[in-house]
């Protein structure tokens, strides 16, 4: 895996790649961004070549051993193992924390509680924490140096961040912390002023729709329409599923026509449908996880999928109409277009109003 080999990010990747060369590579980096533009894959990239035989140098050498155990060891499948038999484990901490080298450890959350129950988000434990800062002041095995990355660092708890922070006081010269994380505001002030940060912004529509077409064959129409959808995340662009997202928008077309004839029961039980229907922009990988891989934009399951934050508060119509004025903008209808909407009053009835800006009855 090459520096190279990771889209856009044309700035970062050149900061990275002269920082190996002059073998000055930070003890400490936050890589922050949205989700699915590369930031995992760059910071793999950075650790198999700080690892390689051939360091320091701009790139990895692809070739030599160390180099040959991290592109294996970093494949979809092999990851996939470690990840199954953690969760056959879900009371050892320290079974998430994947040693893709002997001197390369990957640092995931959890997304099984201890006993073996499914968690809303994942979690970095303590224990996690605190078994790979006592790996920190070690010595490398095999290669020059030693890397840690956290994936998703702001999954990490309190009780986490804080065990993380003497490693981040005093960095030992050879060893270097990766943190990557889409919500940097979710970690502590402390945690953020210690590390070097590198800012991800989404990729080009461009960049996403060439990719698709010249390393992943598919064809161009598709591939514009995933990468107009994906606001710049290419993980979301792979993950969608055109063909459930045509069928779901020619439904909403559908239903859009008709709505202005339905009643209020009919209205309410096509909101209960559209709130039970599966989101084309979660890639099965992704939904067997528990997260959405998509950007808001582009996420067009109903609103109480897996995909909003727990415990956010919905509107008294965030399950009717008004999620259908969204879809609706995103499809690209007029924005003059004014749709009805189905308001759950206190009796638990539906009222039907043109106006955007009626409020809910009080017929109870």
């Amino acid at each position: 895996m090459r520096l190279d080999d990771v889209v856009g990010h044309d700035r970062i990747r050149s900061i990275l790649s002269r920082a190996l060369e002059r073998d000055r590579l930070p003890p400490a980096l936050l890589l922050s961004g949205p989700d699915g533009v590369g930031k995992k894959l760059l910071a793999l990239a950075a650790a198999q070549a700080a690892l390689c035989e051939q360091a320091p140098g701009p790139e990895p050498c692809g070739e030599c051993r160390a180099c040959r155990k991290v592109s294996a060891a970093v494949e979809t499948e092999r990851l996939e193992k470690y990840r199954e038999e953690a969760d056959s484990h879900p009371d050892k901490d320290e079974w998430r924390n994947f040693r893709l080298h002997p001197d390369l450890i990957l640092v995931e959350g959890w997304r099984l509680t201890k006993t073996g129950r499914p968690r809303p988000e994942p979690e970095i434990r303590v224990g996690q924490v605190r078994a790979l800062v006592s790996e920190v002041p070690g010595t490398p095995y095999e290669a020059r140096r030693r890397v840690f990355i956290l994936d998703d660092a702001h999954s990490m708890n309190e009780s986490s961040q804080n065990a993380l922070l003497k490693s981040l006081e005093e960095p030992p010269s050879r060893s270097h912390l990766i943190l990557v994380t889409s919500r940097p505001q979710r970690l502590r002030e402390t945690i953020r002023s210690r590390c070097q940060v590198l800012r991800f912004g989404p990729l080009s529509r461009e960049a996403v729709t060439t990719f698709l077409t010249e390393r992943q064959g598919v064809p161009q129409e598709e591939a514009r329409l995933r990468a107009s959808l994906a606001a710049g995340s290419l993980g979301a662009a792979l993950a969608f599923e055109s063909e459930a997202y045509k069928g779901m928008r020619e439904g909403l077309l559908s239903l859009l026509e008709r709505i202005g004839d339905m009643d209020a029961l009919a209205r309410m039980e096509q909101a209960e449908t559209l709130e039970q229907a599966d989101d084309p922009g979660r890639g099965r990988g992704a939904a067997e996880r528990g997260r959405c891989s998509a950007p808001r934009s582009a996420r067009l399951g109903a609103p109480g999928d897996s995909c909003r934050r727990p415990g956010r508060r919905r509107g008294a119509d965030a399950g009717g109409a008004s999620w259908l004025r969204q879809q609706a903008a995103e499809l690209r209808y007029p924005r003059r277009l004014a749709l009805p909407r189905v308001i759950r009053c206190a009796a638990g009835a539906g009222c039907v109003t043109s106006s955007p800006k009626v409020s809910p009855c009080r017929s109870a």
